[in-house]
This record gives C-alpha cells, structure tokens and sequence, in this order.
C-alpha cells in the first residue's frame, strides 16, 4: 500500500522548487492562483532531491512546468501495486497527461488495467486510444495483427479502429 503525502511548494519565478521524496509517491499542491493536486513519484530515489522546478516566467508558466515535470516523473513508474493509482490518474482533463500516465500502465502490462484501457479506447484524443489500444493488443500476448494500424491510420477512423480492438479484446477473453 501505497502512503499518500500532501506537500505545499509556493512556486516563485526566481525560486527554484524541490521536492523531497519521502514516500513512493505524494500529492502536491501548489500555492500560485491555483490548487491543482498532483502527483509525484520519487523516482530519483529515496533521500535524494529531485529538481522539480527552475526559473519560469510566472505562476502559470511554473505551474505548468511542474506539471509537466510530474507526470513525466509519473510515466517512468513500473511498480504493480501503484496499477490502482494510475487508473484514476486516467482522469486528468488534459490528454497529454493522460497519455503519460498510459505509458505508465502499459510497461506495468497488468491484466488489472484492461477496463480502463477498454474506456480509453473512446478518449477524444486519438494518441491516447492508440496507446489503449497497444496496450490492450500487449495484454492478448502481441505478435503480428493484420488489422492494427500506424498511428497516422488510427488518427483517420479512431472509432473504427477502437471497435475492432474491442472485437478482438472480446474474441481473446473466449479463448481458454
């Protein structure tokens, strides 16, 4: 199980932010107009500072960064038991978000994500339920698939493409 910890970072421009990991992973809160929960993985390893956050040209642009920052930190978590954490992460507002956090779900390659992956298939953004897709195409065991896609086929008729991957989805879970 997973320890939530909350942090407080103001976020100056001319400040730079750390972060201390003391737990696998923390929410982080900053104080710049906004409120925004994130998450943080402390990926640079126990006991060591991770720069989270450099010189910026304001609150928005800081905000933003850290962010960014963030979930990239996010994307690189390999650890199972953190599966039930990313799945909710999948509902970020914005799809670069949720596309991190996807890559994240889809290195752990765990058959406890397939609903999520499932929904993912209808994300209005289509790298996104390209990257469901893969996924999903991962957890059935890969190989070659005739019907799947480049990424820039899958961007023409996503919804096309989603169906058939619930079609197939739907013909492996029959299998014994």
């Amino acid at each position: 199980m997973l320890a939530i910890l909350a942090l407080t970072a103001v976020a100056r421009p001319w400040q730079r932010v750390w972060v201390k990991p003391t737990s696998k992973v923390g929410v982080l809160r900053l104080e710049s107009g906004t409120n925004a929960p994130l998450v943080f993985s402390g990926v640079a390893g126990v006991g060591q500072a991770a720069p989270i956050l450099e010189q910026a040209a304001g609150p928005r642009d800081a905000l933003f960064e850290m962010q960014a920052r963030l979930v990239r930190e996010i994307s690189t978590i390999r650890d199972p038991t953190t599966i039930p954490i990313l799945l909710r992460l999948l509902d970020l507002p914005r799809s670069w978000e949720r596309l991190e956090i996807l890559d994240a779900i889809r290195a752990i390659n765990s058959p406890e994500s397939v609903p999520s992956l499932v929904r993912m298939l209808d994300d209005p953004y289509p790298d996104n339920a390209f990257a469901a897709m893969q996924g999903l195409l991962e957890l059935a065991g890969g190989g070659a698939i005739d019907w799947v896609p480049s990424l820039p086929e899958f961007r023409e008729n996503p919804s096309y493409y989603a169906q058939r991957c619930r079609a197939s989805w739907a013909a492996h879970e029959q299998q014994p």
